[in-house]
């Protein structure tokens, strides 16, 4: 039996029947749970912000944007990690430091991070600030980011700002991260440069990067990313068939 608020529906019909309708009912929960618009939401971004050594290595941070549900516009200890970052030292030169300008809860929190994640209800863009200084005069630093399939929904954009380089139009020089694979510059005679990753809902085209070296934006294969969001939409059209074909099997068994 299978009450529902004092309604029963009996299952004494068909075996074959009955494991129909309870597979019908496990495939629309399934793709309820993996779908909602909730689930879909959360993303996060890696980042790896990098130099070449004289040696030949590499020197890097690795950074991390994303949006979470459970998160807020301060700092979380559960979603946000404090950047340690290495104090200039006369004697010992430092290679690189790449980190986020972070936020402060209630309490107060770390300055700077590795890793902000920001709530999922923020009205308006949200926007992540990056600093990169300590970086060796005449090196070439590489912004490289790996925006998982279907982050983005449809109309929303994620864009990299070089705030130390302006484009043709006075402003700065912006790159899309949905079509691009990284960003590549070289900062001026402080070895430093700020940056800024906003994620919006802003249709209006962005613009590129100029010269090679100076600030370079690189196509991935020459194609954006799918969108992801397809699936979702998928399962929200589908979903009214799959209950009709379930309450008809229902009627089918009941007439038995």
């Amino acid at each position: 039996m299978l009450g529902l608020k004092g309604a029963q529906i009996s299952f004494s019909g068909d075996p074959k029947m009955k494991w129909m309708i309870k597979r019908s009912v496990f495939m629309i929960c399934l793709g309820l749970f993996f779908f909602s618009p909730l689930t879909a939401y959360a993303w996060k971004v890696p980042i790896e912000v990098a130099v070449q050594t004289e040696e030949g290595g590499k020197a890097f941070n690795k950074l991390v944007v994303g949006i979470e549900s459970g998160a807020t516009d301060g700092f979380d200890n559960l979603w946000d990690t404090p950047a340690l970052l290495p104090q200039p030292d006369p004697e010992t030169a430092i290679l690189l430091r790449a980190y986020l300008n972070g936020k402060t809860g209630k309490g107060g929190g770390p300055g700077d991070l590795w890793k902000d994640i920001r709530g999922a209800t923020a009205k308006g863009d949200v926007t992540w600030e990056i600093t990169v200084d300590s970086v060796p005069p005449g090196g070439s630093v590489i912004v490289r980011w790996s925006l998982p399939q279907g982050v983005l929904k449809s109309g929303e954009r994620l864009v990299l700002k070089d705030l130390g380089k302006l484009g043709s139009d006075g402003e700065p020089v912006k790159t899309d991260a949905a079509q691009t694979a990284y960003y590549e510059f070289v900062p001026g005679a402080e070895g430093s440069r700020s940056l800024s990753l906003t994620f919006s809902k802003d249709d209006s085209p962005s613009g590129s990067g100029g010269g090679v070296g100076c600030g370079t934006t690189h196509f991935p294969g020459g194609r954006p990313p799918g969108d992801g969001a397809g699936i979702l939409a998928v399962v929200v059209i589908f979903s009214p068939l799959w209950m009709i074909r379930l309450i008809r099997l229902i009627g089918l068994t009941q007439s038995r």
